[in-house]
Order: structure tokens, then sequence, then C-alpha cells
């Protein structure tokens, strides 16, 4: 085992999970038919470990850069002011309908909303397996 193997054997203790047991067991369950979002300015969707699954299919469907998302102060502007209704939503700047869950205090019962619109290009290009989503 190299250097760099022997420091990254444990970040995940496939042993003490019995990752190999349970794959073994259950060979198909290894996240097929999953989809994740990750939203998160620092992703390097170049590491090795996001490019396949273990059926050989693109893990990463689509992505874009939030740190570029900002506007040029590094803020956006959040001085619309919504109060929620009786439902416990407020309506967006776009007109979409959100709920707020119960759990959230907000003693003011004030609610700044803000928005920034970005580029609608694709990590795929035109080939973007969800485009039409993005675009409903």
């Amino acid at each position: 085992m190299s250097g760099k193997e022997e420091i990254l054997k444990d970040w995940i203790p496939k042993k003490d999970t019995q990752q190999e047991e349970f794959l073994n067991k259950y060979p198909e369950y290894d996240g097929r038919g999953i989809k994740i979002a990750i939203i998160d300015s620092s992703i390097d969707v170049s590491m090795p470990g996001l490019q396949r699954t273990t059926n050989g299919l693109p893990k990463i469907i689509d992505f874009f850069e939030f740190s570029s998302f900002l506007s040029e102060d590094g803020k956006i502007d959040i001085s619309t002011i919504r109060e929620i209704n009786g439902d416990n939503v407020i309506t967006g700047l776009s007109g979409k309908k959100l709920k707020i869950p119960l759990t959230w205090k907000n003693p003011s019962g004030k609610w700044h909303i803000g928005c920034k619109t970005y580029s609608t290009g694709s990590f795929w290009g035109e080939n973007c397996p969800v485009e039409a989503a993005f675009k409903n």
C-alpha cells in the first residue's frame, strides 16, 4: 500500500462498517438510482471519485458554479420584506410560494428575500439530461 493509500484507507472505514459483507449480500445497493444535490461553492467535480458510478454511468448530472453567483460586492439584495400568511407561506420574488417550517423562529415575523439570476449554461452544454426540468 502506498503512503497515499495508507492515509486515505481510514477516511471511509470500510472494514469497521462491514461494507464488503454488505455489498456481497446486496451487490446493487451501491447508490444506483439515487440522486443527491450538493450545494457547496467548493466542490471539485474533477475529483476521480466523482466521475463514474460502479456501473460506469457519470456521477455528475449537472454542475453550477455558485461562487461567482454573488454580485460584484459579494452580496445579494435582500431588501424586499415579506410576512408569513396563515399557512406559514411567503411569496418569493418569482411568485413561487415558499413554505416556512414551523421550527424556524423569526421573532419579527419579517422575512428578507432576494434572488440573483445566473447563467442557465450547463455543465453538459446543450446535452444536459435535466435541462427540461430547469426550464419549467
